[in-house]
């Protein structure tokens, strides 16, 4: 699908696995960084989150922030 997001000409696919879903959002038609998000529960119900770079900038809160909210 493409759209735009704030007048910038933006791409969103998604590949749908047996098990995760990926999701690429670009605005530069290419990769740029890529994250790896899980959700795991725990025996006493309790849900948590994680978000790891794979490749690209490390240390940029607002991507890991828009990643786990995308997983919650």
């Amino acid at each position: 699908a493409a759209g735009n997001v704030e007048g910038i000409p933006t791409d969103l696919i998604m590949y749908g696995y047996d098990n995760q879903i990926m999701i690429v959002v670009t605005q530069i038609r290419k990769f740029g960084t890529i994250l790896h998000a899980r959700q795991d529960v725990a025996y006493d119900g309790t849900t948590t989150y994680s978000v790891n770079t794979l490749m690209g900038k490390r240390d940029e809160p607002l991507l890991e922030s828009c990643t786990r909210r995308l997983v919650e």
